[in-house]
């Protein structure tokens, strides 16, 4: 920080520069005059200092941001999301774009390039997915300015094409628990708990038998210390008697059991689709294309036979837990003798 110091008559001005001290005269007696100067000199100083911070901003590393904005992450989103948000910045934002890139050298360009060259071998929603993590982590940066706001790149998401909701048949019900029971029990509990629940993977891995009120007939999803919702909200799901009567069941057999489902190490994200889909080509029911099954398919078939026999689409949001009612209108086309009800009600 400048500073003024007087020698006989003759006021000075001293500063630091490159670790070293300067003085500089002023030239004059008087310390108005030379007030005025050291104000200049200040001025200077902090043109330098925002000049050097913001070449020191936008000069941060793909590398070296990334691996701080994922450990500070932790607390803030879920485990699952935590451990794909890793893995799509680890495996394929970085290799692509360079560890060593600086962040505001991240551009609309470059970023249309990566969408171009990721769709000869993924879907767009897989692009997609792969950039919100990366855009995710770049507005963050900007809020801890780490990055200035002018070099966030604004681009054009890939427009992804509606699919059929893939829900199961009775038929196909009754095959894939047929299948489930004869792979392993708590395969068996794992497909009842979304099939007649509608839970998500991760809600059925951590269910609790604590959280199963059996007398009330109601399972209790909600967040606690060592694990979280999608929403980090709770809900109350009611049992359906299907359901009710196999937890009595399986309650009976394994006591001494803290999970529904037990096992949860062995249930890891890659391992779990590995058996789920060991246990869809048991039943006979498709692994791939348009009509593939996969474990999301259990609970679409839960909300899907609830709106067909007319349960109302808000009633299905409230059971799944959708935090946006607009996202069950995925299912609105599967009720249109309600649709039609409702427009035999115009009498004008």
């Amino acid at each position: 920080m400048a500073s003024l110091i007087k020698r006989g008559n003759t006021w000075y001005v001293q500063y630091r520069e490159n670790n070293s001290w300067k003085r500089v005269s002023c030239k004059t007696s008087k310390k108005r005059i030379a007030e005025d100067i050291l104000n200049r000199y200040k001025v200077a100083e902090v043109e330098d200092d925002h000049e050097l911070h913001h070449r020191r901003r936008n000069r941060v590393t793909l590398g070296i941001y990334m691996t701080r904005y994922l450990e500070q992450a932790k607390t803030n989103i879920t485990p699952k999301w935590h451990q794909d948000m890793k893995y799509f910045l680890e495996n394929r934002i970085k290799p692509y774009f360079g560890e060593n890139t600086s962040l505001k050298n991240i551009t609309k360009a470059k970023i249309e390039a990566y969408q171009k060259e990721r769709l000869k071998t993924v879907k767009p929603r897989t692009v997609n997915l792969e950039l919100v993590c990366l855009m995710t982590m770049l507005r963050k940066a900007v809020d801890q300015s780490e990055l200035d706001v002018r070099y966030l790149p604004k681009f054009k998401k890939i427009k992804q094409t509606s699919k059929r909701l893939r829900f199961l048949s009775k038929e196909e019900i009754k095959q894939l628990l047929e299948a489930a029971a004869m792979f392993s029990p708590d395969m068996e509990a794992y497909v009842r708990l979304m099939m007649y629940a509608g839970l998500r993977s991760g809600e059925a891995l951590n269910l609790r038998w604590v959280d199963a009120d059996l007398q009330r007939e109601i399972l209790t999803i909600a967040p606690r210390e060592d694990w979280n919702t999608k929403s980090g909200k709770g809900r109350f799901v009611p049992i359906p008697p299907a359901l009710l009567t196999y937890l009595n069941q399986r309650r009976n057999e394994y006591p001494d059991k803290e999970l529904i489902v037990d096992g949860r190490g062995d249930y890891t994200p890659y391992m779990l689709n590995r058996r789920f889909s060991r246990v869809v080509e048991a039943a006979g029911l498709p692994t791939s294309g348009d009509d593939k099954v996969t474990a999301h398919t259990l609970r679409h078939t839960y909300a899907s036979h609830l709106v067909m026999n007319g349960t109302a689409l808000y009633t299905v949001s409230q059971l799944l837990g959708h935090s946006d009612a607009r996202v069950t209108q995925i299912y609105a086309h599967l009720a249109p003798d309600h649709l039609q009800e409702a427009v035999n009600a115009i009498t004008y």
